[in-house]
């Protein structure tokens, strides 16, 4: 009786084990069996799709012609968000789209498109361009939010 009262307790403890780690940890936390707590890389995100995502972003609102302040409180975070709309130096309400630019006010063409994306890790991603003929590049960041791609860092 011994033994069985002894491993009913050993199968409990290693059934429960799972569930208070689940129950004590943020989505990317982890705690190790000497009850340390450590950060787990953020979960993958498809970086196909991120890509393209980055791409149709580029070719709407940073060199297009649509709207971009919807798309800009849509696709980015609230901290980015933030240091775009404090970016802005003009009157009025608006967001540094620039910021995604090289900065340059004019350049020597009317090309302006994206040539490559590269995905660096981590949610890092290398934006190379050609803006109004200019060469460039910015490296961005992108996190998943419930689902949703969004913009949270551009360097």
């Amino acid at each position: 009786m011994k033994k069985i009262l002894f491993l009913y307790i050993i199968h409990l403890g290693f059934a429960l084990q799972p569930i208070q780690i689940q129950a004590c940890c943020l989505d990317n936390e982890a705690v190790l069996a000497n009850g340390t707590a450590i950060i787990l890389q953020s979960p993958k995100v498809d970086n196909t799709k991120t890509i393209q995502f980055i791409k149709d972003f580029y070719a709407s609102y940073v060199f297009g012609t649509k709207n971009y302040v919807p798309a800009v409180k849509k696709h980015c975070t609230a901290k980015l968000q933030k240091q775009l709309k404090d970016n802005y130096e003009y009157d009025g309400e608006g967001y540094a789209i620039w910021n995604f630019r090289t900065g340059m006010q004019d350049g020597p063409s009317d090309i302006s498109k994206v040539t490559s994306v590269t995905a660096l890790g981590n949610g890092l991603y290398k934006v190379n361009f050609i803006d109004m003929g200019i060469k460039g590049n910015r490296t961005l960041k992108i996190i998943d939010v419930n689902g949703t791609l969004k913009f949270d860092a551009i360097k």
